[in-house]
């Protein structure tokens, strides 16, 4: 039997559960597999495209190697809150197996959960610690903080139509992380570069699991090679397959800078408020609403037969000689320009059938034209 402390085992039961699959076809990816022997308990959950590992401490003697559902032991740990050990201690649960496949949960009492047998549990996932660091192996280290923005910022612009799989996750090649739907594109440059190898993409879910496990860390340590993606944080590990897909040719649709003559910087804030003004009379289906130059005004209007129109200019600095206009999701601009942290922001665009782009800090947004 081993002691833990309940607040180590719910916050790593939280992680797990989210990972655990319980409508799968495999009631075994909806458990997490326990395994301890000495002082470190270690949980082990997958859904076969993601797997993350906890180490944890405990205290007791005997060995526990068996999977349990990380549901039922999530909220069985949360109701078992026994009374503290101690001045300070935290409650404490106490774990045990038995031979027939059963897990014992002590605390103000006892309760047996059916469990499976280790020996059915999906094997791990792990990197070829053989291969070549450079040409096969990449090994990075990011800022946690960094790359918790370069995530959160990329996310949005992730595919969810499962017919588009290359699209379906984001792709770290080099010093950039991108994504595209198809109708935008969000790019984070200025990240630690893979030097030596193609790009990997990391699957959507896979990328929300990641996000959570970046909120308590302080430094990443990531490694690629063939087949695997290996993020190591503290205690924590997380394993992702790559979608197995070539990821599109994203610089093609970024517009050139030194090729666009045509651009209009304004405060962000103002921009935004009448993105969003403009946004609540477009259509519910398309978000579309139009973005007008006029001199050193900006027109940001919307006209829905349903609703009526809106048109919101504001003043800025405008970039070429002529004035331009175009079609865009309204949606996107609000969701690119929300991170941004500057005072004033530069659009550019060709023209209404041109994308437009944004850029600040590393991060570069495109947004396809809309008919309107």
């Amino acid at each position: 039997m081993i002691n833990i402390k309940q607040k180590a085992l719910l916050s790593a039961l939280a992680l797990h559960k989210g990972v655990a699959d319980p409508k799968s076809s495999m009631p075994m990816l909806s458990c997490v597999l326990l395994q301890a022997d000495g002082e470190v308990l270690t949980l082990r959950t997958t859904d076969l495209v993601q797997e993350i590992v906890t180490m944890v401490p405990c205290e007791g003697e005997g060995t526990i190697n068996i999977a349990v559902s990380a549901k039922a032991l999530y909220e069985l740990a949360k109701a078992c809150a026994p009374t503290a050990r101690g001045k300070g201690a935290g409650p404490v649960i106490s774990l045990d197996s038995t031979e027939n496949n059963y897990v014992l949960v002590k605390g103000v009492a006892e309760m047996k959960v059916m469990a499976m047998p280790a020996q059915d549990f999906p094997k791990a996932m792990a990197i070829n610690t053989d291969a070549d660091i450079g040409s096969s192996v990449a090994l990075l280290t990011y800022s946690a903080d960094k790359l918790r923005a370069a995530v959160d910022f990329v996310l949005p612009a992730v595919s969810t139509d499962e017919t588009r799989y290359h699209l379906n996750g984001m792709y770290f090649t080099g010093a950039d992380i991108v994504s595209t739907d198809g109708h935008r594109m969000h790019r984070m440059s200025g990240m630690p570069r893979i030097e030596g190898l193609e790009g990997f993409i990391l699957p959507r879910r896979a990328a929300f699991t990641l996000l959570k496990l970046l909120k308590d860390a302080s430094e990443v340590q990531a490694t690629f090679a063939a087949g695997v993606m290996h993020f190591a944080m503290g205690d924590t590990e997380l394993f992702v397959k790559p979608v197995d897909a070539k990821f599109p040719p994203y610089e093609q649709i970024i517009p050139n800078l030194d090729c666009c003559d045509n651009g209009f910087k304004a405060n962000r804030e103002a921009f935004l408020a009448a993105v969003k003004a403009a946004a609540m009379m477009s259509s519910d289906k398309t978000w579309g609403i139009k973005l007008n130059t006029s001199g050193s005004e900006l027109y940001v209007t919307s006209d829905n037969p349903d609703l009526g129109e809106a048109k919101a200019p504001f003043p800025g600095t405008a970039r070429g000689v002529k004035d331009w206009k175009i079609g865009v999701n309204a949606k996107y601009v609000i969701e690119a320009l929300a991170p941004f942290d500057c005072e004033d922001i530069e659009m550019f665009s060709q023209g209404e059938l041109d994308p437009m782009r944004f850029d600040h800090d590393g991060r570069t947004v495109v947004c396809m034209p809309m008919r309107i």
